[in-house]
């Protein structure tokens, strides 16, 4: 008997759940390695974070339980902006690449809730994304904190931008940008150790 296309295609209940379990564990340990590795309250008590996995066309397959709906719903948002941006720049996506991005008009929410990107290949073709994003507790902005970005006249008041900015490049770290952030935060020691926790985060997520 020869099956049609219908049921060719088709994953049995059994297969998709263990599926849908391992890649919600792999988003639940992203999580946790984030929060232990954060240094401000922010994101290890108030669980201001979101972490995820996205497929290779932006759409999310799963998220971390701790992640705040906030945090983890404009996750596939910023992965499709960042896919927008670089290809509007004739960039590629490459083995090894992190991607940071905080672009409001390009899938993010607002200036502090800063992603990072890590993409996932299997035999050297693109299959998706491990994405965390957290709010910062300074980003730059006309004064200390976030509770200036209420009053910001638009994005540049807010803080730095970065659209689809690469911290890493096939695994080397791009010791200028991190410098430029260090330079331009008040609270840099903890916000780009939050920073460095969210790559961490990320890589745990691509390896798994």
């Amino acid at each position: 008997m020869t099956p049609t296309s219908a049921t060719a295609n088709r994953v049995d209940p059994v297969t998709a759940s263990v599926i849908r379990g391992a890649l919600e564990n792999i988003a639940i340990e992203m999580g946790y390695k984030l929060m232990r590795m954060s240094y401000s309250s922010i994101i290890r008590e108030s669980e201001d974070f979101g972490a995820a996995i996205i497929d290779a066309h932006g759409n999310q397959l799963c998220e971390s339980i701790q992640s705040t709906p906030l945090q983890s719903g404009p996750l596939p948002g910023y992965v499709r902006g960042i896919m927008k941006q670089m290809e509007e720049r004739g960039d590629t996506i490459e083995p090894g690449d992190v991607i940071l991005h905080n672009d409001p008009y390009g899938g993010a929410s607002h200036g502090p809730d800063v992603g990072f990107v890590v993409p996932v290949f299997y035999q050297e073709q693109l299959v998706g994304f491990a994405v965390t994003a957290a709010h910062h507790l300074d980003i730059g902005a006309l004064s200390p904190g976030s509770c200036g970005i209420v009053d910001a006249m638009d994005a540049y008041a807010e803080g730095l931008q970065f659209k689809a900015i690469k911290v890493y490049q096939r695994g080397v770290k791009i010791e200028p940008v991190w410098q430029m952030l260090r330079d331009n935060i008040r609270t840099s020691k903890l916000v780009v150790g939050d920073m460095e926790a969210q790559v961490a985060a990320c890589r745990i997520g691509a390896q798994r």
